[in-house]
């Protein structure tokens, strides 16, 4: 793809020069950079963490002590006009009420808040979930280019950063 291109600055010379290139969100972006890494260096190490993403905003009333009141609280949330809201009738969250699940916590603020303003006490709860995280930790080649990556269509956490270059054994 053309917004992935690794564009030449100057060339390195001397020291060994060691960076990190990362996070990648899927291995197909990794692979696709890692492929073009290979004209500048000879050792490429692939590293994989996990991240914690927020996924959505769940908005509810914590459960009630029995299910009438649950349903009673409900039919008043309804009066005011809210639709696709519920009580949940089983498990961990029993007499609790879904009022909505936000994708933005913007979204989710102005519901609750909505409530307050109403005399309810709602709650929200972030939901969560691990991903895997690519990385790329690579050594320049002596005499190859400096690479730039284009970072416009790049995720914010993205970054290239320089570290330590491991040490050599002596003996290779």
């Amino acid at each position: 793809r053309a917004d992935k291109c690794l564009c030449p600055m100057f060339v390195l010379s001397g020291n060994r020069h060691c960076f990190s290139l990362g996070p990648f969100h899927s291995s197909e972006d990794k692979n696709e950079i890692q492929a073009l890494l290979e004209d500048v260096s000879a050792n490429i190490i692939e590293r994989e963490t996990l991240a914690l993403v927020e996924k959505g905003y769940w908005v509810y009333m914590p459960p009630y002590e029995s299910l009438l009141e649950a349903n009673q609280a409900l039919l008043s949330l309804q009066a005011l006009g809210l639709k696709d809201i519920g009580v949940i009738y089983n498990g961990e969250w029993k007499n609790a009420i879904s009022l909505g699940y936000f994708l933005r916590q913007e979204n989710a603020l102005r519901r609750q808040k909505d409530l307050e303003d109403r005399n309810f006490a709602p709650r929200i709860r972030v939901q969560r979930q691990s991903e895997t995280r690519y990385w790329l930790d690579y050594e320049q080649s002596p005499g190859a280019a400096l690479v730039s990556i284009d970072m416009q269509d790049r995720p914010n956490d993205f970054m290239r950063r320089s570290l330590p270059c491991p040490e050599q054994n002596p003996f290779e």
